[in-house]
């Protein structure tokens, strides 16, 4: 398996930016959908989801190494990234990784 984290933004109509992360597997196929797995569970990392992070989807794919993959895909995507507010995110979803591995 050869995951990857591809980042999708989406700009409403009504100038609202949605940044959707999306887990694909490279090795399955070269473009999405076809190769897609899940989808990131951006919110779970933090300190109120936590109890949520066993029943994602994320975690049934990786996991007790979720948090391990979450911080390589994520660390991977912020060098790739060029956009300010998706390197802001991610930046903070990092940040509540190892918050989370330190408890």
């Amino acid at each position: 398996m050869q995951p990857k984290l591809k980042i999708i933004k989406t700009v409403w109509q009504n100038n609202l930016m949605q940044t959707s992360f999306i887990i694909v597997d490279l090795s399955v196929a070269g473009g999405y959908p076809q190769n897609f797995l899940c989808t990131f569970p951006k919110n779970l990392f933090k300190r109120g989801q936590r109890g949520n992070l066993k029943r994602s989807r994320f975690f049934q794919i990786f996991g007790e190494e979720a948090c391990g993959m979450a911080e390589k895909l994520l660390e991977d995507a912020l060098g790739r990234e060029t956009d300010l507010e998706v390197k802001t995110e991610i930046k903070a979803i990092l940040k509540e990784i190892k918050v989370q591995q330190r408890t």
